[in-house]
């Protein structure tokens, strides 16, 4: 007996050691790296998450650790360029996982509008828009593929994009349909066709959104009346975004104005 513990003993030890040093290997230079971001030392935390990344192929907090050096490189250094060498390896890495893969997409799009670069953002909304299993994901890739077709005035485009998802009956997501609707909007008066943007931005401010987006399509149907010379109108409108506006004294400055005008 005393034999064979002998002999099981040192396989146990040999079975559990690698899972310990494992588990060791997996979290320090991550935990370490936590540290130094949360008292603001980023070069060592970037370091580090590099570090962790390089040396634990497997490691359980890798997306974590890809994300922190996103944040360091963009955030803090505003290194857009950096954030997206960052971004283009987090897409190689998780292409089979599809959640990930569309929020990879999405933030390497919002990368290249900053860079004003709206074709390659386009590229990345089209492929999320095929790569879509929900609905909801559907129409939220095919509205920011719209939103680079208005920054590229390929106005007939964006609206015939955004068609097929234009009716929002039973639509559970009121800012998502609020923003097709002001995004087609926008597409009308950008060409100056000033009465379907104002039949298609009354849709999205009335929809029961939220007060940003209700805001925001309140102030461009303004432009919308403005242009029409329907002042009284206009200033009607701007009273009732006065209570949904986040600067509701410069809503009440446009509507000082637009009444000294008036009178």
């Amino acid at each position: 007996m005393k034999r064979l513990l002998y002999i099981i003993f040192p396989v146990l030890i040999f079975i559990m050691l690698p899972g310990c040093l494992e588990q060791k290997e997996d979290t320090d230079d991550f935990d370490q790296a936590e540290y130094y971001f949360s008292t603001g030392q980023f070069n060592q935390a970037r370091n580090l998450y590099q570090q962790y990344i390089d040396e634990n192929e497997h490691g359980r907090k890798r997306y974590q650790a890809w994300n922190r050096l996103l944040s360091i490189s963009v955030d803090i250094y505003n290194d857009i360029e950096g954030g997206l060498d960052i971004l283009k390896a987090m897409q190689m890495e998780y292409d089979g996982e599809l959640d990930r893969i569309l929020d990879i997409n999405a933030r390497i799009a919002g990368k290249y509008d900053r860079l004003g670069q709206p074709r390659e953002s386009r590229r990345l909304w089209k492929k999320n828009k095929e790569l879509a299993q929900s609905g909801k994901e559907r129409k939220k890739a095919a509205l920011f593929l719209s939103k680079t077709g208005i920054q590229l005035r390929e106005f007939e485009r964006v609206r015939e994009d955004l068609e097929k998802f234009s009716d929002c009956s039973g639509e559970t997501d009121a800012e998502l349909c609020s923003m097709i609707h002001y995004t087609r909007g926008k597409s009308y008066y950008l060409e100056n066709d000033l009465t379907r943007a104002g039949e298609v931005l009354s849709r999205a401010y009335s929809l029961d959104a939220g007060n940003e987006y209700r805001s925001r399509a309140g102030l461009l149907l303004t432009e919308v009346l403005l242009d029409q010379d329907k002042v009284d109108q206009a200033v009607d409108l701007l009273k009732e975004i006065l209570d949904i506006h986040p600067n509701p004294k410069a809503i009440e400055a446009r509507i000082e104005h637009l009444s000294s005008i008036r009178d």
